[in-house]
């Protein structure tokens, strides 16, 4: 309601009861009155909690509501892992390396700096100062450095035409991936791939 269609949200909901929920309350830190967990979209997947409703789908045998329960607990588990990362027990530099590591899985994909200082819990400008410090450039410089990190490999061990290239390393336009790749690199794509190696 209100959101923007490129960036939805879903709810979650999941009611239990038991001599466990008061451990599980103080884990996840849950108020008596009951809490709203904002979880992004990436590590929301990891969580795992349609194995819940997927158990739930074949009925409520005694088996089913034990591998239910099993898969909440298992949700609930990971989420109060990630709760205790986002509350800053994780320090800055694994921060950075939990995104640069991030970054190398979605090298092809067209990634934005809010979604990058959202996937380390952190706002746009703390992460930004955070990764300077540990790295010496921004987020966005450093993406583009490994995507041409990997294109120089795709350039010495493919025969990829040069536009096939920049898409696969998350490029849209060929002539920027180019000017990029001359600018990083002090040569064209073309004649590094003519440079003979080793």
């Amino acid at each position: 309601m209100g959101q923007p269609k490129n960036d939805p949200w879903t709810i979650e909901w999941a009611h239990f009861e038991g001599e466990e929920v008061d451990s599980w309350r103080k884990l996840m830190g849950i108020s008596l009155e009951g809490s709203i967990l904002s979880i992004n979209p990436a590590k929301a997947a990891e969580l795992r909690l349609g194995a819940v409703w997927g158990h739930l789908d074949h009925g409520y045998t005694p088996a089913n509501l034990a591998a239910a329960g099993a898969a909440l607990r298992s949700a609930l588990a990971a989420s109060a892992q990630r709760n205790s990362i986002h509350e800053g027990q994780q320090t800055a530099a694994a921060r950075v390396a939990a995104s640069i590591a991030w970054m190398k899985g979605r090298l092809a994909e067209p990634l934005r700096l809010a979604e990058l200082a959202n996937y380390s819990g952190l706002s746009v400008p703390h992460y930004t100062v955070l990764f300077r410090e540990q790295t010496g450039f921004s987020p966005i410089a450093w993406l583009g450095r490994l995507r041409i990190k990997w294109s120089c490999e795709l350039l010495d061990t493919t025969r990829f035409s040069i536009a096939e290239i920049a898409r696969q390393t998350g490029f849209s336009d060929p002539f920027y991936f180019t000017r990029y790749f001359r600018r990083v690199v002090g040569q064209s794509p073309r004649k590094y791939r003519q440079v003979p190696k080793g």
